[in-house]
């Protein structure tokens, strides 16, 4: 009687080069175009192995090519919007007052004096002394054209 086996050969299993390409890509993450590779060939390397009638393996590596291709196009997008925001904040935060003429005009009030509104802090990328000159001739001119408009006329 032969041995257990004899006569047979065992086949042996390959893994799908996508499954291995779609975890690496989902490792790398590449700012986000390596996490849509990974997703793309994950399922493509699944899709391969499923007709692979068992010759090829590697679904295991897919699937977590896959997850990591969807954690990193979602981290992606999560650093799109913090950009924006951030950079939305900064451009906000950084108005100048064209030497201080705007500043003057727009926080002129008849119950203060120009002293009082053009002391506040200067606005970075503004000359001290050109600000306070053009606040002052900001909160002047919001003072006359309040003036003009007040009816006395």
């Amino acid at each position: 009687m032969p041995p257990y086996g004899a006569g047979m050969t065992q086949v042996q299993k390959s893994t799908n080069g996508m499954a291995v390409a779609s975890l690496i890509l989902g490792i790398l993450w590449l700012s986000g175009l390596g996490s849509i590779l990974a997703i793309i060939f994950g399922f493509i390397g699944r899709k391969k192995i499923a007709q692979s009638n068992g010759r090829e393996g590697g679904n295991g590596l897919a699937i977590a090519g896959i997850v990591l291709g969807f954690v990193g196009v979602a981290g992606a997008i999560l650093i799109f919007l913090f950009v924006i925001a951030v950079g939305s904040s900064i451009n906000k935060s950084s108005t100048s007052y064209q030497d201080g003429r705007t500043y003057g005009y727009d926080h002129y009030s008849s119950g203060s004096s120009a002293g009082l509104v053009c002391n506040g802090p200067v606005p970075d990328g503004d000359s001290v002394s050109e600000f306070y000159a053009g606040c002052q001739i900001g909160w002047l001119n919001a003072q006359l054209s309040s003036e003009g408009n007040s009816g006395n006329s």
